[in-house]
């Protein structure tokens, strides 16, 4: 039993228990075996290009660098995305001149900023350059290396999703990491709504406002003065041909009009008009769906939501499970004048009043994941991995507890995955708006389940579990369930990776772990 008085952890310590295991993503607080280390010292991460929000509320890129060997530069090539903004930065006293994609001449203090004209840009290195990075700076930007305090990031490729925000209502509040176990494409090519978009009785106006990315970017959609017609914009997209969910996302903000509606059609096949059609309509003043309906066919599996980001932005968002042999994707977007669902909402319009766009992604799943901004084509975000290596886990004999805090975005999510082969775990899990904890030793598998949650984007949950070798239990929100007392062994993982977020887009805000049983007081105050 590790007291937490004689602990340099007492602060997480639960019914006088102290962890061994801290992973503390909100304070960057690191320690194995209660010695104190760094991020990257514990968690072993994988992921690509991705965006998150900063402190400031900005959406901008996560930390990235594009050059090889940054600490000892040299000349070379990188790959850049043409119509994107890329920075190139350096430090000591001679320069770096670029060529290719975008022309300029870097020094100390002083980087330079092109858009990629082509798909390769050329470093030149003159003198003496000690470090040299480039990363892409369009959005906001780039959210600075925690490790740097910069946005120098001393090696090639990509750093996880450290300090991303999250809007509670009032202001920005750190989430911790962000992890998105499974990889996605926006399927739209044009996420601005620059190219593609048809105007339905309506005008679609360029770089009208300032956008969540903090740049003058939004489109704005202006209704005509039609009578008694929808007044909308439309893409058509060449969705996966098979019966996968599909869903909308897209940033509102209104200027004008304080309804809008949202539109998907299943188009099974490109021909005659949509197979079925799902339909909400979004309140972008209290950022609520006020109504839902199906306008045409019948729709498989709809879900629906919206999400309150600040400064008077929400993202809506809106999908359905596609029927088989579907080729295409109808996505719509119309203004309304009724918190009501119509099936065409029509009234006439002002010239005037309208909404400001951003950030279409129609991707595959039933929720959405982070924006992934297109220009002419389809972007990809590759999964993400978090894990802790076996060898810095507690080891233990007979007794484990194990607590974790953050958010999660959908209905089903897995938060730990700690096992060693397909007869022996340990997980904690989400679905159907419970919460299940498991342990399997040797092919006998023992669950608990209770505990609730409201599946949507950003659900915060607080959980923690005790396993032994003749019992298991969890709690929720800082209440116990019934312990099942039915286990009769309990596996050894302590040399087993330690997964994180392996299902589910999710924020982790802390994970702690006792090599011993905390009791059903200390899961509660763990999950308090």
């Amino acid at each position: 039993m590790m007291q937490s008085g004689a602990s340099p952890l007492a602060s997480y310590a639960a019914n006088g228990f102290a962890p061994e295991l801290v992973a503390d993503f909100i304070r960057e607080k690191y320690f194995v075996n209660e010695v104190a280390t760094t991020f990257a010292g514990m968690i072993d991460y994988t992921g690509g290009l991705s965006t998150m929000a900063d402190s400031d509320g900005v959406l901008k890129w996560a930390p990235h660098n594009d050059v090889d060997s940054p600490a000892a530069p040299a000349t070379q090539n990188i790959v850049v995305v043409v119509g994107a903004k890329h920075t190139v930065e350096m430090t000591g006293s001679g320069s770096v001149t670029l060529s290719g994609a975008g022309s300029g001449s870097v020094t100390a203090g002083s980087p330079v900023e092109v858009t990629a004209t082509t798909t390769t840009l050329t470093l030149t290195v003159v003198g003496t350059v000690s470090a040299m990075w480039s990363y892409r700076s369009d959005l906001g930007g780039m959210v600075d290396n925690p490790d740097t305090g910069s946005s120098y990031v001393p090696v090639q490729g990509f750093l996880p999703r450290r300090g991303n925000h999250k809007w509670n209502g009032t202001a920005w509040v750190n989430a911790g990491l962000k992890i998105e176990s499974a990889a996605a494409t926006n399927l739209i090519p044009y996420s601005d709504l620059s190219g593609g978009w048809g105007e339905d009785r309506s005008t679609l106006s360029y770089n009208a406002a300032v956008s969540p990315d903090g740049t003058a970017n939004a489109t704005l959609l202006t209704e005509d003065t039609t009578p008694n017609n929808n007044h909308g914009c439309i893409e058509l997209v060449s969705a996966p041909s098979s019966t996968s969910a599909v869903v909308f996302s897209v940033y509102l903000k209104t200027n004008g009009r304080r309804y809008a509606q949202l539109r998907v059609n299943d188009d099974a096949a490109n021909v005659g008009g949509s197979a079925n059609s799902y339909n909400v309509v979004v309140d972008l003043q209290t950022a609520a769906i006020t109504g839902t309906g199906t306008s045409r066919g019948t729709v498989s599996v709809p879900v629906s939501g919206v999400e309150d980001i600040g400064n008077g932005w929400v993202r809506a968002y809106i999908g359905l499970t596609k029927f088989s042999g579907s080729v295409r994707t109808d996505i719509q977007v119309f203004l309304s004048n009724s918190p009501n669902y119509s099936a065409n909402p029509t009234y006439t319009g002002d010239g005037v009043s309208g909404a400001y766009i951003y950030g279409a992604q129609l991707e595959v799943g039933s929720v959405p994941s982070s924006y992934m901004p297109t220009n002419g084509a389809e972007a990809t975000r590759i999964a993400q991995t978090a894990s802790i290596a076996g060898a810095k886990m507690p080891a233990y004999t007979n007794a484990v507890s194990i607590a974790l805090k953050g958010d999660m975005t959908g209905a089903t999510a897995t938060p730990v995955q700690w096992q060693a082969d397909a007869s022996n775990l340990i997980k904690q899990a989400a679905a159907s708006s419970t919460f299940t904890f498991a342990q399997e030793t040797a092919g006998t598998l023992d669950t608990v389940v209770g505990g609730s949650f409201t599946a949507g984007v950003n659900t915060a949950f607080n959980i923690a579990s005790r396993h032994g070798s003749t019992f298991i239990n969890g709690a929720a929100d800082g209440t116990a369930l019934t312990a099942d007392t039915t286990p009769t062994a309990i596996t050894d993982l302590s040399a087993t990776a330690f997964k994180i977020a392996d299902i589910g887009p999710m924020s982790i805000a802390q994970v702690l772990v006792w090599p011993e049983d905390i009791g059903n007081t200390g899961i509660e105050e763990a999950s308090a």
